[in-house]
């Protein structure tokens, strides 16, 4: 591959063992048209394939294989280091775009205002269920609070200048992290409802992970992140909220420990403590998180059934 091309995006994908999910992610990617597109996978010590695998039946895509495990905020971080392109959209390896347009859509709607600084894509979970709630209908352009990692583009040079991730987040929460910073520096989040990604949770996951760095990094946003005075009440707000989120009695010494655990930990990283402005807090809490739309929704303009929506993409 020619890496001096002048690419208009790229696309990061970072993953570990889920061979058959890449696959259907890459196939999507490929399938994109009116832009010049770097592909970039960064394989986090799989070993059930993976490399192998878009190695032999993606052959333009480029393909960073790790030996030591690293985490995929880190990969991420590299990928906009790695890439020449401007704009840099993450998409999950258990996720895919469903319409050969989308990226096309995403930059051409990036060049009508430096001041965007991402967008959060539109996107769906099949399998979510009204219980566990979908982002309200948000007009195209608005503001948003955040962008999820497995649809949204981002500019290179603003993550850049924001340092990127921070990577001893270890795992979640860090694109909310990311995106306050950013609104604190000036720049805007904004929704736009291009053709949905779809995003099927992998089964491959560490439950016990989830559960201590979703605690974790909650509370160490607040400690990071939140002016005073308000973090005398978010703080304490997030800690109630978590330990007693669907409690049961065979959860609740699990909830405490992660909670005593994560409280601890948290100690560690007051020193990097660097809050954003009571104006710029006060606006973000205002505005709507990016989330999964209910695909019901779509319905009225959109065939997600002739887009692969049923057929798997």
């Amino acid at each position: 591959m020619d890496h001096s091309t002048p690419y208009e995006a790229a696309v990061v994908i970072t993953t570990r063992n889920r061979c058959d999910d890449l696959r259907r992610a890459l196939h999507s990617c490929v399938s994109q048209t009116g832009v010049q597109l770097e592909i970039l996978v960064y394989d986090d010590e799989s070993t059930d394939g993976t490399s192998e695998m878009v190695a032999s039946e993606f052959p333009n895509v480029r393909l960073f294989r790790q030996d030591r495990r690293v985490g995929y905020i880190v990969l991420r971080n590299r990928g906009f280091h790695d890439t020449t392109a401007p704009v840099v959209f993450s998409l999950d390896d258990d996720a895919r775009f469903t319409d050969p347009t989308t990226i096309r859509q995403t930059t051409d709607y990036l060049h009508t205002d430096p001041m965007i600084g991402a967008v959060a894509l539109q996107y769906v979970e099949p399998h979510r269920t009204p219980k566990q709630g979908y982002m309200p209908e948000t007009p195209g352009g608005t503001q948003v609070r955040n962008y999820i990692g497995c649809a949204h583009a981002i500019r290179v040079d603003v993550a850049r200048q924001l340092g990127g991730y921070r990577e001893f987040l270890v795992h979640q929460g860090e694109e909310r992290d990311l995106c306050l910073r950013m609104l604190d520096a000036g720049y805007a989040v904004r929704y736009l409802p291009t053709p949905p990604i779809i995003h099927e949770p992998s089964q491959v996951r560490d439950h016990s992970n989830i559960n201590y760095y979703g605690y974790r990094n909650t509370f160490l946003f607040d400690i990071l992140n939140v002016p005073f005075p308000d973090i005398l009440w978010r703080l304490p707000t997030d800690i109630v909220l978590l330990s007693k989120y669907r409690i049961t009695l065979k959860t609740l010494p699990s909830r405490l420990l992660n909670t005593v655990r994560s409280l601890f930990a948290c100690l560690w990283f007051l020193g990097k403590r660097a809050p954003v402005s009571i104006s710029t807090y006060d606006h973000y809490r205002k505005l709507v998180a990016h989330g999964p739309i209910d695909p019901k929704t779509l319905s009225r303009t959109e065939n997600l059934e002739n887009r692969g929506y049923r057929q798997g993409g």
